[in-house]
């Protein structure tokens, strides 16, 4: 019984465990069809945030296309969503990451944006409820973790408390 109660407060799986709930494929989707359909952004920029997408480097690029969106609404231009504007904004934000801040960092976005024909776009609501489940199922899975280690912590304490 013991060997159960110490796999519960080992933490060396937690981040295994975490990437298990996400989906990549699907941020990459979503992030391809925002590159040709900007105006996409507008519908989700509410409900999708920069912690929704697990891969560091989807993570910045959404962050900067959000960033991009905001500026364009502000300033009344239209939104597009250019390589080179694109790495200017990761530049800006002071990123350091091995596929946007390097040389690669254009070649990366391009992929990306050429993937968008393997993705429907009327699928495109289905690719952010994935993402938005795998989030809500790693803030579960944290919670839990976080009840266990509090109920294995203090044993003596009662189940109303």
């Amino acid at each position: 019984m013991l060997g159960l109660w110490n796999n519960v407060l080992d933490t060396s799986n937690l981040s295994r465990d975490l990437a298990l709930l996400s989906s990549p494929e699907m941020e990459r989707a979503v992030l391809a069809l925002l590159l040709v359909k900007p105006e996409l952004l507008i519908d989700i920029e509410a409900d999708v945030q920069e912690e929704d997408f697990t891969i560091t480097h989807h993570k910045i690029l959404y962050q900067a296309l959000k960033k991009i969106l905001y500026v364009s609404v502000k300033t009344k231009a239209s939104l597009v969503f250019d390589t080179v504007i694109i790495m200017d904004y990761v530049k800006l934000m002071n990123v350091e990451n091995e596929y946007l801040s390097s040389s690669r960092g254009m070649e990366y976005i391009e992929s990306i944006r050429q993937s968008a024909s393997l993705s429907d776009e009327n699928n495109f609501s289905f690719y952010v409820s994935v993402i938005r489940s795998c989030t809500t199922k790693r803030l579960m899975y944290v919670e839990t973790i976080k009840i266990q280690r509090e109920l294995i912590g203090v044993p003596q304490k009662d189940v109303e408390e």
